[in-house]
């Protein structure tokens, strides 16, 4: 028997098989591009010395922005900053501080020209005290320049200035050497810290200068100033008075900035020998001779007059 033709019309393809409708995505909401921060480092940690502290003549922003590349680029490196509280004219007030993260100061036996170069500074006097052992004197810098021993016999051994006899007379021992004008930084490693041993800034002659000495036993360092023949003690401050710790002095007109193994520490105002950027060390009349100096560096403000010769 013969089966019935299919119907013509019927369709041969199969039905075709609801697929799920796809779940609804929204859409993604646009992001609105951040607004330009005024200041890139407005979010940095406060209390890390910036070129526009050290060099008040820069673009403020250019300098920030210059800040922000070498934090990116240099490892090693310190940008500190000091955060200057209001002032009444009075020393001693102290400044909040922090390191920025990931960065650290060059303590210790390491070049730092460079370092202090990048924050607006150019080396005026630098010493490593890396020639031979001479107990006549210390010589000439690194740079050049010839350190006169004010008073005390003074000499380099194993690479490190040191105090023969500090002399007749009870005035401290002074070692300097020739400076500029202007303003700028002065800073020394102590290998070997003895009480009353320390650095000197704004040196002028034996009767006007000042100095910053430790006292080990109180974990203190004491900026003091000699106008005329009279010593003043301006301020103490606690600090690292441990062996191998590195003092930096910044001074720009009526500001004097201390730094311990680059934290600020210390602010003191006074207006007085600030024109001197000549440094040197310094020890007690009484000193036992242990104290041991290395790496000491005097740097000018790149941007300020040419510097005049002093003696």
């Amino acid at each position: 028997m013969d089966e019935p033709d299919p119907d013509p019309e019927a369709s041969t393809e199969p039905e075709p098989v609801d697929e799920p409708e796809p779940e609804a995505v929204a859409a993604a909401e646009p992001v609105a591009d951040p607004e330009p921060d005024p200041d890139p480092l407005a979010k940095r940690q406060p209390g890390t010395l910036t070129k526009s502290d050290l060099d008040t003549s820069s673009p403020s922003m250019r300098s920030r922005l210059f800040l922000a590349l070498i934090a990116a680029l240099v490892v090693g490196i310190i940008i500190g900053r000091v955060t200057a509280p209001d002032d009444d004219g009075g020393g001693g007030d102290a400044a909040t501080t922090t390191t920025v993260a990931g960065v650290q100061f060059p303590t210790g036996d390491q070049e730092r020209a460079n370092y202090w170069g990048l924050a607006g500074l150019q080396p005026v006097v630098e010493d490593a005290f890396d020639r031979g052992d001479n107990p006549d004197g210390l010589g000439r810098a690194t740079t050049g320049q010839q350190w006169n021993e004010v008073h005390g016999q003074w000499a380099i051994s194993q690479r490190q200035a040191q105090l023969l006899d500090p002399g007749q007379g009870g005035a401290p021992a002074l070692a300097v050497t020739a400076g500029t004008q202007g303003d700028g930084l002065v800073e020394v490693t102590l290998p070997v810290v003895e009480t009353g041993a320390g650095l000197v800034f704004r040196y002028l002659d034996p009767q006007n200068y000042w100095s910053v000495v430790p006292d080990v036993a109180s974990g203190t360092w004491s900026v003091s100033k000699t106008f005329e023949g009279e010593t003043e003690l301006v301020s103490d401050v606690s600090a690292s008075t441990a062996n191998g710790v590195t003092m930096t002095i910044i001074h720009d007109t009526t500001s004097i900035r201390v730094l311990v193994d680059g934290v600020d520490v210390l602010l003191v105002n006074d207006e007085a020998l600030s024109n001197q950027l000549q440094g040197g060390l310094i020890a007690s009349a009484d000193s036992d001779g242990s104290a041991r100096w290395e790496r000491f560096m005097v740097m000018d403000f790149r941007q300020q007059a040419p510097a005049t010769t002093t003696g």
